[in-house]
């Protein structure tokens, strides 16, 4: 109870880049052999050299993060690190997505920016950061499912933009109910309902776009 309430309301810690963190966006990086999976991957992936230079991506193959895409997240309004999301590449890992101790994913959004960034249209909600790499500089995501704590961060945003929720197409259900929230709470905020076990990146971006629109009556 009380407890809990005081340890979420403690300032968030910066946390240091993993160990062997180097940018992915560096001709260096790119033309390394010792990097040359992960370019790979992250071109399969459709992560371009702008999206990476903008998301400041980074790469490691040393340390407990070894061979993993790293995706920085960041303090709000800080260049510090609240930690970041590390992304295995070589599809052998038990666990696929890791995170540094002492982060708090809970309590921030990646990239919250492009909920007052000057733009046309929605903003699109979404769960992980590869949701939001063909729609960028229109996407925040929650790391997982959204926390109570995202949903204050949501809500106390001021921003001009719709929200438009698209949660994984197993988690409609969840998106509509975050989407009544904001609503009630005097947001304009619609949900999609994706394809059943369809992931916002597995979608054609030009229909979820359209979807997410229509969502938010525009």
């Amino acid at each position: 109870g009380a407890d809990h309430k005081e340890a979420a309301e403690e300032p968030l810690e910066a946390v240091p880049p993993p160990e062997g963190y180097t940018p992915l966006w560096t001709d260096d990086t790119v033309n390394s052999i010792t990097f040359r999976d992960a370019i790979d991957y992250a071109r399969r992936r459709k992560i371009t050299k702008t999206l990476a230079y903008k998301a400041r991506l980074g790469v490691t193959v040393d340390g407990p993060m070894a061979f993993r895409l790293i995706v920085p997240v960041f303090l709000p309004g800080s260049d510090l690190w609240a930690g970041y999301i590390a992304r295995d590449w070589t599809g052998k890992a038990e666990n696929p997505y890791r995170y540094p101790s002492g982060m708090h994913r809970g309590r921030v959004l990646y990239h919250p920016e492009a909920l007052t960034a000057d733009r046309e249209g929605p903003v699109l909600l979404v769960e992980s950061f590869m949701d939001t790499v063909l729609h960028w500089d229109d996407a925040a995501a929650f790391m997982g499912k959204p926390s109570h704590e995202h949903v204050r961060l949501l809500l106390a945003t001021e921003s001009p933009r719709p929200m438009a929720v698209c949660l994984d197409g197993d988690a409609w259900r969840e998106g509509e109910a975050l989407a009544m929230r904001l609503t009630f709470e005097g947001k304009r905020a619609g949900f999609v309902r994706l394809p059943a076990a369809m992931d916002p990146n597995e979608i054609d971006p030009s229909w979820l776009r359209e979807e997410a629109r229509r969502c938010v009556g525009m």
